[in-house]
């Protein structure tokens, strides 16, 4: 077990109240996940989720490789006529971008819904 880990379980920090709490939980979080999310940056500006995927390729180019599908999900809606909800499909389009700088940098894959980035995951060192 982790030293600050287990020094926060055994109460053994000092720390008191919501703050002792906070930090276990934050700890806990940490390590349950196992790896920290890394921030990606082309040309120095950084890339973050909420961007479109012009204002990406702007600053990183184009991926190495692209990945596109169409996701169904079912969303629930009140139809007035027969009083009752219905589950009724709507298609998300995803794209997947791979962005691989080499084999001294992690490479990078991106998630796009409907044009905008979503998630920012790496992978391991590129070729």
């Amino acid at each position: 077990m982790h030293g600050l880990w287990r020094a926060c379980v055994a109460g053994g920090t000092g720390l008191t109240g919501g703050l002792h709490a906070t930090l276990a939980l934050g700890m806990a979080i940490i390590l349950g996940t196992g790896s920290l999310a890394l921030g990606l940056t082309c040309n120095r500006q950084v890339v973050s989720e909420g961007q479109t995927a012009w204002q990406v390729m702007a600053m990183c180019g184009e991926p190495t490789h692209v990945e596109e599908k169409v996701q169904t999900v079912f969303i629930q809606l009140y139809d007035e006529q027969f009083r009752r909800y219905i589950l009724s499909p709507l298609y998300v389009r995803k794209t997947q971008w791979t962005y691989n700088f080499g084999p001294s940098r992690l490479v990078y894959l991106l998630t796009f819904e409907e044009g905008t980035l979503r998630q920012i995951q790496t992978g391991g060192y590129g070729r």
